[in-house]
């Protein structure tokens, strides 16, 4: 599943960033249309604004957008389906809002780490109650070490719900019919379709450069307009789309100690002659910097290193719990071959016996004898299983 999510989270930041720096580009083709003072210079602008537009929305949604299209098709997805499918693993796929942000207790993985820390916990349950201060010695550090894996496990997966949910709010603002409402259809655009905003202001222009070709204020204020109430905010969402989908691969992947990273988009002071437009960025460079993500004072793991770690330490317990199984296992056999040794050496032995012999009187009191036993079935190391006996004996009474 981790393996999953890398893959997946790579491409989206991917494809977040080619889009977002096709957004820019489209802001830097709107402000050189509005620098311009040839209205058929400038409306060639605006239709290169609107095939960037076209092209961001194949990459954000699969838009029916004309020959941008294949773009969005990189991996053979899109911004918007690799974000559902993130958030199907992570938050199930549920709505969600700021208001309902720290809220999200459902997802694959979540279920599947909920599910380890059930099993460590009995585990914990069951160690503690072994009556042995050795084993329970041996095993302290490898249990604590197993706990304090899984608690850092759990906090990189909450910073990563909380991300993937500010991302599919974010791609949910690049929806296609947003999208089209800013920028339409290209070349494709049909006359039963509305007319977005760049086109009518492309349409403007093109009016003037079939007339004067001059560019008059209000012309120009129509592009202010345009950057301020539609393509700025859409280039801004880009950012903010961007810059969650980065910070989701540095939280899944890490930095090269294995930490979780946040990405920003640090975007400079608005040039003097752009005021008019608010554009800061208008060149396509963009300046991300990565931080690493700190939760009450210590730094998140990423999941690749969190899983990892866990891992790592329940085959630690795991070791341990063996060593202990086998060294109490081996007291106990001692002991039981102790006693076994004991009762063998203490207890009489009662066996089969063959017995034969000659006596011989002398007198009318004494006797001699030879005797021979046999004993069947001695298993006894310690007397031989036949043996030969001399016997004297001395009758008292009689006459």
């Amino acid at each position: 599943m981790v393996e999953t999510l890398s893959k997946t989270s790579l491409q989206n930041a991917t494809l977040s960033r080619v889009g977002a720096n096709d957004m820019l580009f489209a802001q830097d083709r709107l402000t050189s249309a509005y620098q311009s003072g040839n209205a058929t210079f400038a409306a060639g602008r605006l239709i290169q604004v609107l095939d960037l537009g076209n092209r961001a929305g194949a990459i954000y949604s699969n838009a029916d957008s004309g020959s941008g299209s294949n773009i969005g098709n990189l991996y053979g997805n899109t911004v918007s389906s690799l974000s559902d499918s993130l958030d199907s693993i992570i938050n199930n796929n549920q709505t969600l809002d700021a208001a309902s942000i720290n809220t999200i207790n459902s997802s694959q993985l979540a279920t599947a780490i909920n599910d380890v820390n059930t099993a460590a916990s009995q585990l914990s349950v069951v160690l503690a109650s072994i009556n042995n201060p050795a084993a329970q010695s041996a095993l302290s550090q490898p249990l604590a070490r197993q706990q304090n894996a899984l608690a850092a496990l759990n906090t990189t997966l909450n910073v990563l719900q909380k991300e993937i949910t500010v991302n599919t709010n974010n791609v949910r603002t690049l929806s296609p019919d947003n999208l089209r409402n800013v920028f339409g259809y290209g070349e494709t655009q049909t006359a039963s379709q509305t007319t977005s905003a760049v086109q009518t202001v492309t349409s403007k222009y093109q009016s003037a450069g079939d007339g004067n070709n001059q560019v008059t204020d209000q012309l120009k204020q129509s592009i202010v307009s345009l950057a301020n109430g539609q393509l700025n905010p859409t280039a801004m969402n880009a950012l903010k789309t961007q810059d969650s989908a980065q910070t989701i691969d540095g939280i899944i992947n890490g930095n090269a100690q294995g930490n979780a990273v946040k990405a920003t988009t640090n975007l400079p002071a608005v040039k003097e002659s752009n005021k008019p437009l608010n554009i800061q960025v208008g060149t396509g460079n963009q300046n991300v910097t990565t931080t690493e993500i700190t939760s009450n004072g210590s730094t998140v793991k990423s999941l690749k290193k969190a899983v990892a770690d866990v891992e790592a330490a329940n085959k630690d317990l795991s070791d341990a719990v063996l060593a202990v199984a086998v060294a109490q296992n081996g007291e106990v056999g001692a002991a039981a071959a102790a006693a076994a040794n004991s009762r063998r050496n203490s207890a009489p032995t009662i066996l089969p016996t063959a017995k034969a012999g000659l006596i011989a009187f002398f007198g009318k009191h004494q006797s001699v004898s030879v005797e021979y036993q046999y004993y069947f079935r001695n298993t006894n190391p310690s007397f031989t299983s036949g043996e030969v006996t001399l016997n004297y004996a001395y009758y008292f009474g009689g006459k």
